[in-house]
């Protein structure tokens, strides 16, 4: 299989993202240090909220290519966290 929109040094040193608004990404919640394959799956230890995901690479100046970025998650309630939020 072939995946031609990854070159052989383009992705690596990722980093994953997690915030309430488009410009709030003050959460890391995940690092993959060195070459990523043509596949990689943050798994997280702990439930993350949030509406929106940034997935960039250190230094973050230089391009990132990606072919397909899926993100699983549920409807956020009271019932599975809380936003902390008086």
């Amino acid at each position: 299989m072939s995946y031609s929109c990854i070159s052989d040094s383009r992705l690596h040193d990722v980093e994953l993202y997690v915030g309430f608004s488009e410009g709030g990404f003050q959460s890391l919640e995940g690092f993959h240090p060195g070459q990523v394959g043509a596949s990689y799956t943050f798994e997280l230890a702990t439930p993350v909220y949030g509406q929106w995901v940034r997935i960039t690479r250190r230094p973050s100046n230089e391009p990132l290519t990606l072919c397909e970025v899926e993100v699983e998650g549920v409807p956020y309630s009271a019932a599975n966290g809380k936003l902390g939020i008086a």
